[in-house]
């Protein structure tokens, strides 16, 4: 589930509630967002030269996803509910 929060020109704040695996896609193709843990944990799995990764968040950590990974899913990483805040450039 995906809530707005703020909208602006040129970025938007979002809070993500993970109940499954969610695939993910950039915004913007050529420009990198930010993700917030602040409760659970979450598994965040991506492709990198042909080979998957995997690295857990744990709550209130920060990862920012470069523009080249232009797909990711997450996931929650244990049976409580993860939420996230996601910032990014506006569709």
């Amino acid at each position: 589930m995906v809530f707005l929060l703020l909208r602006k020109k040129h970025f938007v704040i979002e809070k993500v509630t993970l109940n499954e695996t969610v695939p993910f896609k950039q915004s913007k193709p050529d420009v990198f967002q930010t993700l917030t843990v602040i409760s659970g944990e979450v598994d965040l799995t991506f492709q990198t030269i042909g080979k998957e990764e995997n690295v857990i968040i744990p709550m209130g950590q920060s990862v920012l996803i470069p523009a080249v990974l232009n797909e990711i899913s997450l996931r929650r990483h244990s049976t409580e509910v993860a939420e996230i805040i996601k910032v990014h450039y506006p569709l």
